[in-house]
């Protein structure tokens, strides 16, 4: 049964975040966006800016090693730190790339471009990958075309050698 994007979860807890941790999330999220090419919409100063989503409000904390977004959740039974993918948190800031479109009259325009849902999703945290089979090779013939190299000892000619021709 194939797994669909469904399947994947959108946020993932975090436990046990240190003071340490979090100053490293922060450390990796500024990183991430002084590179002067990144592939995110984000900005240095969103960092600590909230948003909603489904009635829960949400505070951008930082970036873990693997790229993905840290968001901590304050309720009334403690903080919750959960991982979510940039993507994720782009569209619900409301920062979409464009692209150029024409319309039926001719004229070009800038449209906002959707986030696919497997974009949105975090990967499987046991991503398991097979192995491709290796491809069945056929044994083939092969025939001796190698060149056969001779190893000759080099003569050094001294004094005392007989030779055929007097001068």
């Amino acid at each position: 049964m194939a797994k669909t994007s469904t399947d994947k979860p959108l946020m993932r807890q975090k436990v046990n975040v240190s003071p340490v941790l979090l100053k490293k999330w922060q450390e990796n999220y500024l990183f991430d966006i002084r590179q002067m090419i990144n592939g995110s919409l984000m900005k240095p100063e969103d960092l600590g800016t909230t948003f909603e989503h489904q009635g829960r409000i949400f505070e951008i904390v930082g970036m873990g090693e693997g790229r993905s977004l840290m968001l901590r959740e304050t309720r009334s039974e403690g903080v919750f730190y959960w991982e979510c993918t940039r993507h994720f948190v782009q569209m619900k800031l409301g920062r979409f790339n464009r692209a150029f479109q024409k319309t039926q009259f001719g004229k070009t325009i800038l449209i906002d471009m959707p986030y696919d849902n497997n974009q949105l999703h975090l990967a499987p945290k046991n991503a398991k990958r097979k192995k491709a089979a290796a491809p069945i090779e056929e044994e083939e013939e092969y025939v001796d075309n190698e060149v056969l190299v001779d190893n000759f000892d080099e003569d050094i000619a001294d004094d005392n050698q007989n030779t055929d021709f007097e001068i």
